[in-house]
């Protein structure tokens, strides 16, 4: 998988990534000291969110993203999310779990990175 081709996958280039991806939607200059502050004090990370197709259920979407997570718990994505679409594993498992095991040595993260593998209920993408 060429995931982390297209993601910043340290601290200081996720950190500079926020910066460059969430700088054209600020207006003011307390938008963007604002910005700035979450981005400093925030933890750098990855979040993926599983979603189950509503049809059958036998299909997973994950969608992949690095960012900062601030001090409130926002997450401020580095760059557009990556959409990786693929067949459920066991369908006893839920699909966070299920995602985990077929993403997680394909994505080469650092072991210090946090990764969350969340699930979203709903519509997949």
């Amino acid at each position: 998988m060429t995931a982390t081709a297209t993601m910043p996958t340290t601290a200081d280039s996720i950190r500079a990534a926020v910066i460059a991806h969430q700088t054209p939607w600020t207006e003011t200059e307390l938008e963007r000291l604002i910005l700035e502050q979450n981005v400093d004090m925030g933890t750098p990370a990855v979040r993926i969110q599983c979603r189950k197709d509503t049809k059958t259920g036998r299909r997973i979407t994950a969608i992949i993203a690095s960012g900062i997570r601030t001090m409130t718990g926002q997450f401020l994505p580095a760059h557009d999310a990556i959409i990786q679409t693929f067949a459920r594993v066991d369908g006893r498992l839920d699909a966070a779990t299920n995602a985990r095991r077929v993403l997680a040595r394909r994505l080469a993260l650092p072991a210090d990175l946090p990764v969350s593998w969340e699930n979203k209920p709903g519509r997949s993408c």
